[in-house]
């Protein structure tokens, strides 16, 4: 099972991965590097908003839908799936009023662009904090490459051949233009994505009387939202502060670094999209055997995938990065550094999954705690000594700190060896 939905969740990583490139090669030449700047450092901002406002109950489909689904609870996967809509998009239309008034109490101090683009990025957190929790709710169903088409691949494809257009027909466009494009190609996407979900519901959950246990459910997301938000800010926390210290131009630059990095960490992306049912599958039905011959093929599959890419992106970068535009070469530094965390991220496996899926997301939320207050302790010294290298260097350690020190904690509570290392485990008798 893992090695067929695995096959096809790789190629639709890999995919999606390219086409998001393309995509943002497409809008760095269309913009330029002062006004992709100012999208980049928007939809950073965004993406991090509208994980907030998923209140971690897109993690929490996931696990509780594979669990329904073995145990033919049927009521309860209908109720919680129209409960987790309730409540992320109230959450998300809050963090959108809120947003955009803290955009025009500043807009004396922020440029026409600025202020246009930060407006429309405020609307689009409802759209992707919904695809978020259907992206969860796929894989929880088991359809797992449906799960990563809709924002992996469809939305950049949409956008990017948007923003293609455009360009032929206007030539140079400001921020505010693209991040217009980027509200209808999610908002495509995420008719795409609600489509799918409806499909792979079971004909019993569709006709089921939805049952709500509203409390139980919050009590194990919000702990995930921890988990994921506190990722989510270990991972952007650099691309701010670079912003914000350095300006938009050097965030975009960094910006496109980082995502050229992505490459090298898609096999670990794809194979945690499909572990992450079977990891609860298993720890619920009690199977310890299989659940440690999945997580091996999965930290297996990503090593070897990031090993390769990392080296081809290594040897090319400075004129892969020239496709973006010559002011992006700079990012090269950048690449380098956080391709050393990748590798590590990918050698240790699904870590944060398997402790996710199997009820200790307190204890990644705990490590996660405490990494992500000594990057936002020691990322803003770094980038005054060292600039956008010095916010690599500090992310890159603590991101492979983090994964080893999550694989020692996976280790002692569940007896699991996650990383490709043949390390004996201690006898839980």
């Amino acid at each position: 099972m893992l090695t067929r939905g695995g096959g096809g969740a790789l190629v639709v990583s890999l995919a999606g991965t390219a086409a998001g490139l393309v995509c943002h090669l497409v809008l760095a030449r269309w913009l330029g590097e002062s006004a992709y700047g100012v999208y980049a450092y928007c939809l950073t901002w965004i993406t991090l908003l509208a994980l907030l406002s998923r209140l971690g109950l897109d993690t929490a489909l996931t696990r509780y839908f594979a669990t329904y689904r073995v145990s033919r609870e049927w009521a309860l996967l209908k109720g919680f799936a129209r409960r987790s809509d309730q409540l992320c998009v109230g959450a998300s239309l809050l963090v959108t009023v809120a947003g955009a008034v803290g955009l025009l109490l500043m807009r004396e101090r922020l440029t026409g662009d600025e202020l246009g683009a930060g407006l429309l990025a405020a609307v689009l957190v409802p759209l992707l904090a919904l695809i978020g929790l259907r992206k969860g709710a796929l894989q929880g169903l088991k359809a797992v490459v449906l799960a990563q088409v809709p924002d992996a691949l469809l939305r950049p494809l949409v956008l990017a051949l948007l923003a293609g257009l455009a360009w032929w027909l206007q030539g140079p466009a400001t921020a505010t233009v693209a991040m217009a494009l980027t509200l209808g190609a999610w908002g495509l996407s995420l008719g795409a994505a609600s489509l799918w979900q409806r499909r792979s519901l079971p004909l019993e959950a569709r006709s089921a009387s939805p049952v709500f246990r509203t409390r139980q459910w919050l009590r194990v997301s919000l702990p995930l939202l921890l988990v994921s938000g506190m990722r989510q800010l270990l991972n952007q926390t650099d691309v701010l502060l670079v912003g914000l210290l350095l300006g938009s131009t050097e965030a975009g630059v960094y910006f496109v670094a980082a995502r050229m990095t992505q490459l090298i960490s898609f096999g670990l992306v794809a194979g945690n999209a499909v572990a992450a049912p079977l990891i609860a599958e298993s720890h619920t039905e009690g199977r310890p055997q299989r659940l440690q011959h999945l997580v091996t093929l999965a930290s297996w599959g990503s090593t070897a995938t990031a090993a390769g890419l990392a080296l081809a992106l290594l040897v090319l970068r400075a004129p892969v990065l020239e496709l973006f535009g010559k002011a992006f070469v700079a990012g090269g530094p950048v690449l380098m550094i956080l391709a050393l965390g990748q590798i590590v991220n990918a050698a240790t496996g699904p870590v944060g999954q398997l402790l996710n899926m199997t009820g200790h997301q307190d204890a990644n939320a705990r490590i996660l705690g405490w990494i992500t207050a000594a990057n936002l302790l020691l990322s803003y010294p770094a980038i005054l000594v060292a600039g956008s290298a010095g916010a690599a260097i500090v992310t890159s350690s603590l991101v492979a700190i983090k994964n080893l020190w999550t694989w020692w904690v996976v280790r002692d509570v569940l007896g699991v060896n996650s990383s490709i290392f043949p390390i004996p485990m201690r006898s839980r008798a």
